[in-house]
């Protein structure tokens, strides 16, 4: 009962990711993530500029920049009946 296994044989096989890979899909690789981090520092910079450096200067100019509400009188007249005759108490 004692059988011996054969010596560990580390499989081999024709991949080879790295060969695989062009030029070009290299360039994809680095320059995909590098133009999307770098948009998102952009947009990060400017949030923080406009946010906490003009932060008051926009405060401050959209003060008078709001709705105001006025009240507007109807005009009124007599109110009839279908009779034609007056039907209010004033």
């Amino acid at each position: 009962m004692n059988k011996k296994l054969p010596p560990f044989i580390r499989a081999t096989s024709d991949i080879n990711f790295k060969s695989r890979l062009s030029a070009r899909d290299s360039l994809r690789i680095y320059l995909i993530p590098t133009v999307i981090f770098a948009a998102f520092l952009v947009f990060s910079i400017r949030l923080f500029h406009l946010t906490l450096v003009k932060g008051a200067y926009y405060e401050f100019a959209s003060a008078d920049n709001h709705l105001t509400e006025v009240a507007i009188e109807g005009k009124r007249g007599t109110i009839f009946d279908r009779k034609g005759q007056k039907n209010c108490l004033f």
